[in-house]
């Protein structure tokens, strides 16, 4: 029986890659820039988008008025309210809520669909490691987040000196208030960045990640209050976890801390704490966090 061929093999041998090797440094790099598209919105849906843009809208609308408002507080002089004279802390404790709601949108978006639809592990492959993962997902929502706070306070320190009749010397006598903005910025981009994410390690649900990081601030703040008009006591207000970093703020600004004013039928003073009490309550809420995700991963991955 004379057989046929059927088919014909041909053997290439194996052919090494030839590309170039870029590197773990790279590979942070892109998903960093990666993260950074998604958390802004970029090919997301409309509804995540329109969100994004009303919480920027929002926050240009709050740099137009302390940038206004303190042009006519310079006009009245010592007469004006302590937060026009001062706009750059005025304006961080204005916008801290626009840091909460991104901080609840963004980051429940980075790292929540991740692991609800199973594709952390891929990240995994090398040059990629989990450490390298968590990295490039703080470092992108830190700097949507920084971003967002110290670019329009920098504006508006720009606008408030090409405004002043003499802008050197506006500049030479409020270049504390420049190192007090960048520094701030940082912290509160910092806390807000470290809270969300360990909250966000703790579910799959975005829904569910969101809601717990605006509702422990709010919640935190409401119980804080309430018990501080029953016992009248400072250290109760260590409990609103969002106002401990903004006490840090105007300790930065000021270099000291005003009273703590709670306005129900009449207004009752609690003097503050002092300052290095709130920045160690700030540092214990981001180790926590960070001790948070660390954990909540490590898990992940065994």
């Amino acid at each position: 029986m004379s057989g046929t061929s059927r088919g014909v093999i041909y053997d290439v041998g194996y052919r090494p890659y030839e590309g170039q090797y870029l590197g773990r440094t790279r590979a942070l790099l892109s998903l960093v820039w990666d993260d950074l598209k998604r958390g802004l919105g970029i090919k997301k849906s409309w509804k995540y988008k329109f969100v994004i843009i009303s919480l920027l809208i929002i926050e240009l609308g709050i740099f137009f008025f302390y940038l206004l408002t303190s042009q006519v507080a310079d006009v009245i002089g010592s007469d004006a309210p302590q937060a026009l004279l001062n706009p750059y802390s005025g304006f961080y404790e204005s916008s801290a809520f626009i840091l909460l709601f991104l901080s609840a949108l963004i980051a429940p978006n980075l790292l929540c669909d991740d692991r609800r639809y199973r594709v952390y592990p891929l990240y995994l492959a090398r040059p990629i490691n989990d450490y390298d993962y968590l990295l490039a997902k703080g470092s992108a929502i830190f700097g949507i987040l920084a971003l967002v706070t110290i670019g329009p306070a920098l504006l508006l320190f720009l606008g408030k000196t090409f405004l002043a009749s003499d802008a050197l010397e506006y500049l030479n006598q409020h270049s504390g208030d420049l190192g007090a903005l960048l520094a701030s910025g940082a912290f509160v981009a910092l806390f807000y960045t470290s809270f969300s994410m360990g909250i966000s390690s703790l579910t799959t649900s975005r829904l569910y990640a969101a809601g717990a990081i605006i509702g422990i601030i709010k919640f935190s703040a409401f119980v804080a209050v309430f018990i501080a008009l029953v016992r009248q006591e400072s250290w109760v207000m260590l409990g609103s976890i969002g106002d401990l970093v903004l006490r840090v703020k105007d300790w930065l600004f000021f270099g000291m801390l005003s009273p703590i004013d709670i306005e129900v039928e009449q207004t009752i003073h609690l003097e503050p704490l002092s300052p290095w009490i709130y920045l160690v309550a700030t540092l214990v809420i981001i180790a926590l966090s960070w001790l948070t995700v660390w954990l909540s991963y490590r898990r992940e991955v065994r």
